[in-house]
């Protein structure tokens, strides 16, 4: 999903955690560093930018399958760290932080994406596993702005735009309330319209057309996860979605 999602999932997940641990609200900085982490596994379209010197607008951008930032047992360590945090009582509700945004952040990326989750994927970069993507018959086999085209069609993109009014409400509200109206605060609000209009401009033209690559232009023509998937006894479903093979 997109970076309204993301961050509005963990934004309000985030909120309701912490009255219940707490009643009352959490700092707004909290807020604004629970936004960055909702976000920051798509932090990797910038390094794939200025590592290969173009946009991440296109087909080729295959994060899912070649970035560790979205293999989630690569941030395992989080889980750790915020364990001990809480077992020594040493600022729990800033610890979390982390792990709850980046590991929301996987949750939703299992769903309405281009390809969607390998959530067994190993360390090593050809330790593939199963792709998870749920409720994607819109939107899968599209990639960069070409799925983002095909995202704005689906009921995830209506979804998020009401989450988003709630939290900028709800932002505004701690605001008026605690007479706190300070750089965090603000900078939510801020990121949020951002990524609200970021969707409403969002792709145009030929990104509503079907991909020179064709659809399924990914991990499906992948050699090496082809290679996976033979040697691992999967095949492709009628979805295109990989299964175990059942044995005769």
């Amino acid at each position: 999903m997109n970076s309204t999602m993301h961050a509005t999932s963990a934004y309000l997940v985030y909120n309701g955690i912490y009255w219940l641990w707490f009643e009352t609200n959490p700092p707004s900085l909290a807020c604004f560093l629970i936004i960055i982490f909702g976000i920051f596994p798509d932090f990797d379209g910038l390094y794939f930018s200025l590592k290969t010197k173009t946009s991440s607008h296109g087909t080729e951008f295959q994060h899912h399958l070649n970035s560790w930032f979205h293999w989630p047992i690569c941030w395992f360590p989080l889980i750790i760290v915020f364990l001990l945090s809480l077992i020594f009582n040493f600022y729990p509700q800033y610890f979390i932080i982390p792990m709850l945004g980046i590991y929301l952040h996987m949750i939703f990326d299992s769903a309405a994406c281009g390809d969607g989750m390998m959530w067994l994927h190993g360390f090593k970069k050809t330790d593939y596993a199963r792709y998870i993507n749920l409720y994607s018959s819109k939107t899968d086999g599209y990639h960069g702005n070409y799925w983002g085209a095909r995202y704005q069609q689906t009921v995830f993109y209506i979804l998020e735009n009401i989450l988003a009014g709630i939290t900028i409400s709800l932002t505004i509200w701690y605001m008026i309330r605690d007479n706190s109206y300070d750089f965090w605060n603000i900078g939510v609000i801020i990121l949020l319209i951002a990524f609200i209009l970021g969707g409403i401009l969002g792709p145009r033209g030929k990104f509503k057309e079907e991909p020179k690559e064709g659809r399924y232009a990914d991990y499906r023509e992948h050699s090496g996860y082809l290679n996976w998937m033979k040697e691992n006894n999967y095949i492709f479903n009628e979805k295109r979605h990989p299964v175990k093979k059942r044995e005769k």
